[in-house]
Formats: C-alpha cells, sequence, structure tokens
C-alpha cells in the first residue's frame, strides 16, 4: 500500500463496535482456526506467478483472495485450448 496504508490502519484508534457488548463478548471468545498462504494455480483469477493469490482457511471455510482484494470461494478453472 503506498503511503504505509497498513501502518496508518493499524495506529488508528478502532471504531465502535457494530454488536451490542454481550454479543461482541460472545464473538471474541469464539477460537478461531486461521491460516493463511500465498499460492498460484493458473485459473480465470490469476494467470500469473506474479500475481499469486491468497488462500484463507478460516477453520474448515476456504477464501481466495486476488493481490487486488477480490475474494473467491472457489477458484474457476481457464478454459482449455486457449
Amino acid at each position: 500500500m503506498a503511503g504505509g496504508g497498513l501502518t496508518n490502519m493499524m495506529r488508528t484508534r478502532s471504531a465502535p463496535s457494530p454488536w451490542p457488548r454481550g454479543q461482541a463478548m460472545r464473538y471474541n471468545k469464539k477460537r478461531l482456526r486461521i491460516q493463511a498462504q500465498l499460492m498460484f494455480q493458473p485459473s480465470k483469477q490469476t494467470q500469473s506467478r506474479f500475481m499469486p493469490l491468497w488462500e484463507v482457511m478460516v477453520d474448515r471455510v476456504t477464501l481466495y483472495i486476488t493481490q487486488e482484494g477480490k475474494v473467491f470461494e472457489k477458484l474457476a478453472p481457464l478454459p482449455l485450448g486457449d
């Protein structure tokens, strides 16, 4: 991010929670298993090794996130013969 955007986001004060206090407390107590890794698999979402995807696994859900921030639940295969 240009201009240290991520660093600036981390420094900003958190916004008020959109959840009622009790609900936020229950959410925070839930233990989520989160893993993320860069990966490349030729697909409609990316065809270049220079633009890998983030494969993010939260418990049993897998999401694929492009370098531009687009989120996909599945990767679409490339058409054959191109």
